[in-house]
């Protein structure tokens, strides 16, 4: 569903901008990528099983812990997911970048 939802929400942008080029797509992905990296430390907020202080699980985990009774928890992700390893602001906004570029390409195609 939520592909669905931002496939459209990028042909609009799209369409607003007058250009579905690759560039276009790299462009709005990483402008996504960022946004969603800037929002990432409200996440314990709406998540369920996230929370700041955890003991952690398994050798240089910081993602995945337990609550003293006993409960899986996700760690707080921090500022671009930061909390999550340092790699995570590069997958981020590489993950959004493709998006973006590869559903381009798709609209164009279809346009």
């Amino acid at each position: 569903m939520g592909t669905v939802v931002f496939g459209v929400a990028y042909a609009l942008m799209f369409d607003a901008a007058g250009s579905s080029s690759p560039a276009t797509g790299l462009v709005v992905g990483l402008a996504h990528g960022v946004l969603v990296g800037l929002i990432m430390p409200v996440m314990p907020m709406m998540h369920p099983r996230m929370e700041r202080s955890l003991v952690t699980v398994g050798a240089g985990s910081g993602t995945v812990g337990r609550t003293p009774d006993g409960e899986v928890r996700l760690a707080e992700p921090g500022f671009f997911g930061r909390g999550w390893g340092a790699m995570t602001p590069f997958g981020i906004l590489m993950g959004h970048a493709v998006f973006g570029v590869v559903l381009a390409l798709v609209y164009d195609g279809l346009a």
